[in-house]
């Protein structure tokens, strides 16, 4: 169930892999819910004891240089505690969302275990260069790290070189209204800037811990073994100042039909609802909600169609496609005679959810595949059916 990551200490593939071995002492093979992620003074296990990049100050001991801080109950700062949480379990959720990402933990309706590749992870140190053919394993396998490679590269310079804020990873503004009355309401459909901006640093820093990217500014590690062991010294600084990167994208991810295996799933083809921030705006925020089943359905229907299109080596007419999903109105139109624009927007969904396309005239080619049982998870049948009988009438 891939959603899009977008705090800022998931980064930090150490913190992760601190996290895992720390799940692994405690729970091993058994199940835990989403509190056992935090630290727990009262456990005989805790994530900083495997973590690395911990420090020792005389009078307070060991502590997490990344909490502002040191004396902090919190603890950990991937986390934070059971004791004392700031961020009211969204630490320990988005940590869970990128654990499960890379396929090192797997969740089962309110419980998860780790996987056998976290476990396997659990048992090599970080400055092991299996830690890194692992990392990048994982990375690859996680659709919106796919589709944020894609991105750099149709965005990187003649040198290979991109400018990180170029790069946009998230929903997209549809600018759509609905009506109350005679008022119209905007809807709230895309990531906030902010959040467009922690998901992006993110993923950098996945890209250049695994060896895809690098600061431009400093010199490339020479042995790709330990690429991750160099690439700490940037990773482990409070602050990402990198402003462009050096890409090292392989050739072949966007023409030898790579199988992506944790694309972003039909639960997470819209925002969380508790990223609905528009405070003081009621109308905006319910009237969103309202509609958020015909966001996600019409999302999916672009993601699923290309991901049909790929398995059978196929490219879609897109006119054609929408065509026929308007005749569904009840599933996936919020405006009919906004729709073509709407949908235009929204196609940028397929490459958010790790399924980028190439487009000549209306004629949509899928460059990767998906696996499809995790990105149909929840999705309800009839929406699948559609979706199915609306890319049969328009492949090509």
């Amino acid at each position: 169930m891939a959603a899009i990551i977008n705090r800022t200490p998931t980064g930090r593939l150490i913190s992760l892999h601190a996290e895992v071995k720390y799940l692994n002492a405690r729970f091993g093979s058994k199940s835990f819910e989403l509190k056992g992620l935090k630290y727990d003074a009262d456990s005989e296990f805790n994530p900083l004891m495997y973590f690395s990049l911990k420090k020792n100050h005389p009078s307070i001991g060991e502590y997490d240089p990344y909490l502002n801080n040191p004396l902090s109950p919190a603890k950990f700062h991937l986390t934070q505690s059971i004791q004392y949480d700031t961020q009211k379990s969204k630490s320990a959720s988005e940590c869970l969302n990128a654990l499960e990402a890379l396929g090192w933990v797997e969740r089962t309706g309110n419980v998860s275990k780790l996987t056998s590749v976290g476990t396997r992870l659990a048992s090599i140190d970080y400055g092991n260069g299996e830690f890194l053919k692992i990392a990048r394993e994982s990375v690859l396998g996680y659709g919106v790290f796919v589709g944020f490679l894609y991105k750099c590269l149709i965005n990187q310079s003649e040198q290979d070189i991109v400018t990180k804020s170029k790069i946009k990873i998230g929903y997209q503004n549809t600018y759509e209204t609905t009506h109350n009355g005679d008022r119209k309401i905007p809807l709230s459909t895309g990531s906030q800037k902010d959040t467009i901006v922690r998901t992006r640093s993110t993923l950098f820093a996945w890209a250049v811990t695994t060896g895809f990217s690098f600061p431009s500014d400093l010199q490339v590690p020479s042995k790709p073994s330990s690429w991750h062991v160099v690439a700490l010294e940037e990773i482990k600084k409070r602050h990402w100042g990198w402003s462009k990167l050096r890409m090292f994208i392989p050739e072949s991810l966007f023409i030898s039909n790579f199988l992506v295996r944790r694309p972003l799933s039909y639960h997470w083809m819209t925002k969380s609802t508790k990223a609905l921030r528009e405070r003081g705006q009621k109308t905006i925020r319910e009237s969103s909600l309202g509609l958020e089943g015909k966001i996600k359905n019409r999302r999916f229907a672009i993601v699923f169609s290309l991901a049909l299109a790929a398995d059978e080596n196929k490219s879609i007419n897109y006119p054609r496609l929408l065509n026929k999903l308007l005749k569904h109105s009840g599933l996936f139109v919020v405006s009919g005679k906004d729709f073509s624009r709407v949908m235009d927007i929204e196609s940028d969904i397929a490459i958010v959810a790790g399924i980028p396309f190439s487009r000549k005239n209306d004629v949509l080619t899928p460059l990767t595949r998906l696996d499809y049982q995790a990105l149909t998870e929840g999705a309800p049948e009839k929406v699948i059916r559609t979706t199915k009988e609306a890319y049969n009438a328009s492949k090509i």
